[in-house]
């Protein structure tokens, strides 16, 4: 029976001092002047969970590498728990996190796994520490030297409007105020273009585009009619509002530091009788990492924001251009 409770005690410690190690690492990496969003947080952070906690359940007798990886899950779910109710963040960007995180749970579960068999083989913890060593100094360098780099990206959406340039470029340059959004992704918090407001006109002017989470100040640097409209944004607001009972949080992802709009464009070409390709063109910055992930999420919200105005400036446009043949 002593045994048995030892055993069970270690099934517990283990994902309870998982979920601390993880905690606490991301308090370090977070809660500081300079918050550092990347491989630090997303790789070594949940990869010390998986070796901590598989290592520690190991002690019970457990050697099964998927039990091992299942009480690692149950670590990072409690730590995850624990931050969400803590208001450290919101819904939707833990959920975001979460697939970025199990791979390298899944390495530190490996590593535990090697650790618990090292008992019978030691084969295995020379080959455990030949594996971090691999691992741990490409993480350090990237920590090293790309803590600050910003990946700049380009991002275009294009919509086919049955109306000429001359009547969507009216639209684009009068856009207004946009109908009210009801979708799933403006109910997540995710930043809904609402509004636009071109005060005069020309190279120079000044553009200000209203998000669901804040002011969007914008300066035209290009003017063609019926053909092009470019400008350049002078602030970003955040990119989205977190969703969280238990507070209000203001992580510093959605800082301007971490995603900030550059430069907006919208063009024109004429492809048929009565027909134009409208393409709207995002060029953004973002300091997250590993960036080949969350460039896709910030894509996404950049095709969002597009597709909306898309579709507003087409509607528009076809009834504008349905009147004017009408009257004709």
């Amino acid at each position: 029976m002593a045994n048995r409770g030892r055993r069970n005690y270690w099934k517990i410690a283990g994902p309870v001092l998982g979920s601390l190690t993880g905690l606490g690492l991301t308090a370090l990496l977070l809660f500081n002047k300079d918050p550092d969003y990347g491989l630090a947080l997303f790789f070594l952070m949940p990869m010390s969970v998986g070796i901590v906690t598989s290592s520690i359940v190991a002690w019970s007798g457990v050697s099964s590498f998927m039990s091992l990886l299942g009480y690692s899950g149950l670590a990072l779910g409690l730590q995850g728990a624990a931050f969400f109710a803590g208001g450290g963040d919101g819904f939707a960007c833990l959920a975001m996190s979460l697939l970025v995180l199990l791979v390298p749970l899944v390495i530190g579960c490996f590593f535990g796994y090697a650790i618990a068999k090292s008992k019978q083989d030691k084969n295995n913890r020379l080959h455990a520490i030949l594996a971090l060593l691999i691992i741990l100094p490409p993480v350090a360098v990237d920590e090293l030297f790309h803590r600050d780099h910003a990946d700049i990206v380009t991002y275009s959406s294009r919509v086919d409007v049955a109306a000429s340039p001359d009547v969507v470029w009216q639209e684009v340059e009068h856009l207004g105020t946009l109908p009210p959004a009801t979708d799933w992704l403006s109910k997540l918090g995710l930043a809904c273009p609402e509004s636009t407001v071109l005060k005069g006109r020309g190279v120079g002017a000044e553009r200000d585009c209203t998000l669901s989470t804040g002011l969007m100040k914008e300066t035209i640097t290009a003017w063609e009619p019926s053909k092009m409209l470019g400008f350049v944004a002078l602030q970003t607001p955040p990119t989205m509002k977190e969703l969280n009972p238990f507070g209000d949080p203001h992580p510093a992802h959605l800082e301007a530091k971490y995603f900030r709009i550059l430069y907006g464009e919208f063009k024109l070409e004429r492809i048929g009788d009565g027909l134009t390709r409208l393409t709207r063109t995002t060029r953004y910055e973002h300091r997250i990492r590993p960036a080949i992930y969350w460039t896709q999420w910030c894509n996404l919200a950049a095709d969002y924001a597009h597709s909306r105005v898309l579709e507003c400036i087409k509607q528009s446009a076809e009834a504008r251009g349905s009147i004017k043949m009408a009257k004709n």
